[in-house]
């Protein structure tokens, strides 16, 4: 898995309430801490590019993730 650490994309959604939404995804190495969210994050999840089928993620997050995989 080549792809940089930082900002991979973002695109804007409506979400299942009805409220636009914008998602940010990002692409880090992880060092093996434990992650610590802060008031503006929910939840978080480690995914692999191999990962991508099967998952529940929605097909921009999939894309997003295997083009970062691949650059």
């Amino acid at each position: 898995m080549a792809g940089n650490a930082g900002s991979v994309t973002h695109f804007d959604y409506t979400a299942g309430s009805g409220r636009k939404a914008r998602q940010y995804t990002f692409g880090l190495v992880h060092n093996g801490q434990s992650i610590v969210l802060s008031s503006e994050h929910t939840a978080h999840r480690w995914l692999h590019p191999a990962d991508m089928p099967g998952s529940d993620v929605t097909g921009e997050t999939a894309q997003a993730i295997r083009d970062w995989a691949a650059s």
